[in-house]
This record gives structure tokens, sequence and C-alpha cells, in this order.
């Protein structure tokens, strides 16, 4: 059960994250490449995981 919650709320997060990736790419008007998300979502993720500590 806990893990189905947390499936959810990662793939909540996870359209999130590409919400505000299109959102970013038309603020910078550029293509931001796949490469970019991944280290876009990386960065993020050691920041949350900094902060959970």
């Amino acid at each position: 059960m806990i893990k189905q919650q947390l499936l959810k709320v990662a793939l909540a997060l996870a359209e999130h994250y590409q919400l505000a990736t299109v959102m970013a790419s038309k603020i910078l008007a550029r293509e931001v490449t796949v490469d970019d998300q991944q280290k876009l979502m990386d960065e993020s993720l050691a920041e949350m995981k900094s902060v959970n500590c």
C-alpha cells in the first residue's frame, strides 16, 4: 500500500515537473532536451533529499 502511494506521488511529481519544463522551455525560447530534463530532475531530487534529511 505504501509503495502504491509513493508511486502515485512520484508520478504526480513527474507530471508537474514535465509541465514546469515545458513552461521553462517556452520562457527560454528554446527546446529543452531530454538530457537537460534529466539533469534538472537529478538536481531537484538531490535538493529534495537534502531538505528531507
